[in-house]
């Protein structure tokens, strides 16, 4: 399977959970939607695996631990034998209250390990040695006032200067049902290694053959 089946089938499965999700309730008992602040990402992504499952003969699933690390997972797997791990994060810069929301860029875009962010997600990708291809890929919904477009341009720009990332594949969101969000992409980038590092000298460094 290439990365942009993988894209539109996870675009599909979107607009379908989201299509059949009742409407969002910011209370105690909040429905459950892809795109909502208070469906956790972990649980977004369940449904979307039961969709995939329900919809394809594809074998998928979540958490696939990274080699050699049992503590590190990744948030999803594809085929069997094992075909792609895919890194997800959601991109989304309001509230369910149509509030901006100013922790949503952190999560693509942060340098800072610890914050978990897409950027920080394709190093991590890059560094491992999952034997499958390797991909970052987010969901995203438009907003007029912060583009999301914007958004995946500074991840485009800031991927590339640290790792090999093949061209990004794209596809639409549309007809979503949401009170603040109606479209969005689905957007992701097929990881194959980390670039070369440049010297104190301006020599580059093969990532294979570094030593800490």
């Amino acid at each position: 399977m290439e990365l942009h089946q993988v894209v539109r089938i996870f675009a599909t499965t979107i607009e379908v959970v989201m299509l059949a999700a009742p409407p969002i309730s910011p209370g105690p008992g909040a429905s459950i939607d892809p795109a909502s602040a208070h469906t956790g990402r972990n649980r977004a992504m369940e449904l979307v695996v039961a969709e995939l499952r329900a919809a394809t003969d594809l074998a998928c699933g979540q958490f696939i631990p990274y080699p050699g690390s049992v503590r590190q997972k990744c948030d999803l797997w594809l085929g069997d034998p094992l075909e792609w791990v895919v890194e997800v994060k959601m991109g989304r810069f309001r509230g369910d209250n149509a509030k901006a929301d100013d922790t949503g860029i952190k999560d693509l875009i942060s340098p800072f390990r610890g914050d978990r962010s897409a950027l920080i997600d394709g190093l991590k990708l890059a560094e491992s040695e999952f034997p499958s291809r390797k991909a970052v890929l987010i969901y995203g919904f438009d907003d007029r006032e912060r583009p999301l477009e914007d958004a995946i341009e500074a991840l485009d720009v800031l991927l590339r200067e640290r790792v090999v990332a093949r061209a990004k594949c794209e596809a639409p969101l549309v007809q979503l049902r949401h009170p603040v969000f109606s479209s969005g992409r689905v957007v992701a980038w097929e990881i194959a290694g980390l670039r070369d590092r440049p010297t104190p000298s301006g020599q580059a460094i093969d990532p294979g053959s570094a030593r800490p």
